[in-house]
């Protein structure tokens, strides 16, 4: 069965039990994020308070950090973990990158190819090696203090994970990562007939195999007893990503670019009716089931990719309804179940 993982968005104090649970109903992962918390403290949580679930983030942003802190971070929380993370890689739009974080994102798939390469010049200098990297946004041009000292072998250094949903993105995971981690939402036409033949050919004019390399994928779950109140929050949710232009990609290669266009018009003029997303376009962007269905729709996303990345729909939910709404999905999704 192809491995499962869930997102987990959780105050500090609640990861460590949550991760627990999933450990316990044989979940293969736990992912963590940067939006208000530190993605890299909440792996380190993770990884101090688990014992054989992998962990990664989805996704540590990038260009805010000098890749040099990131691969050391990356390489602590790996060792902390007794080799069970993954630093998966992420970028923002330029203007929230600009006005957030107060980092450059131009040109960012060249930016990213010598992001990731002067992360793996940190790590191969721990393996000992005289490994230097001189790009134009970054440089890595002499080892940490002391000089070269060798820290650990090959099996120590952390996996490296690039969130891809443009072609440029996933040229430069194929040709450096271990690995791409899709959207945190997708159909399944997006998937196989856009995204893995750029693997593919990616990974061909890198002179690469496709067992070398991990495709991971985010759904949107949304499980419930009653159908409808499932439904009714994934639709609130594939609207919502329907308003961002960063998602235009998904909606356009999966035949939906004039809902789109039509949803970030309403936008500025108020909402668009949830009407617009018919039962049909929101389940072709989320898993949407009773219990009893959940494996089975799973089991028909795994033929496709290598890892798989749950997580809840959230939009105008209170915490209390999230909460449910992830236990629902925790409990019926559980490999094995």
């Amino acid at each position: 069965m192809t491995p499962i993982g869930v997102a987990i968005a959780a105050p500090l104090p609640s990861l460590p039990s949550v991760a627990r649970e999933l450990e316990r109903r044989g979940y293969q992962s736990a992912w963590v994020f940067d939006s208000r918390r530190d993605a890299t403290i909440q792996a380190a949580v993770l990884a101090q308070n688990t014992s054989t679930i992998t962990i990664g983030t989805n996704t540590a942003l990038a260009f805010p950090r000098s890749p040099t802190m990131l691969a050391m971070a990356a390489w602590d929380i790996n060792e902390l973990s007794r080799g069970r993370f993954s630093v998966g890689l992420g970028n923002l739009g330029m203007t929230l990158m600009s006005e957030r974080f107060s980092a450059e994102a131009s040109l960012p798939a060249k930016r990213m190819r010598e992001y990731m390469s002067a992360m793996q010049a940190v790590w191969r200098q721990n393996l000992g090696e005289e490994a230097f990297f001189d790009g134009q946004f970054y440089k890595v041009l002499r080892p940490g203090p002391g000089g070269l000292v060798t820290r650990g072998t090959p099996g120590d250094v952390p996996g490296l994970l690039l969130a891809a949903q443009t072609g440029a993105m996933l040229r430069a995971a194929t040709g450096l990562a271990d690995g791409v981690i899709g959207p945190a939402f997708a159909s399944e036409k997006f998937v196989t007939d856009w995204a893995l033949p750029l693997v593919a050919d990616g990974l061909d004019a890198a002179g690469r195999s496709r067992s070398s390399f991990a495709v991971h994928q985010g759904l949107v779950v949304s499980i419930d007893h009653d159908r409808q109140v499932a439904m009714d929050r994934a639709r609130r949710q594939v609207a919502w990503l329907a308003r961002q232009k960063n998602y235009d990609p998904i909606f356009r290669e999966s035949g939906d670019a004039e809902l789109a266009q039509e949803a970030q018009k309403a936008a500025k003029q108020g909402p668009l009716p949830l009407s617009a997303f018919s039962d049909t376009v929101t389940q072709r962007y989320a898993v949407v089931a009773t219990p009893d269905e959940a494996q089975q729709r799973l089991s028909a996303w795994g033929r496709h990719v290598d890892h798989l990345i749950l997580s809840t729909p959230w939009v105008d939910l209170a915490p209390a309804e999230h909460a449910d709404a992830f236990a629902a999905m925790v409990e019926s999704c559980a490999p094995g179940r």
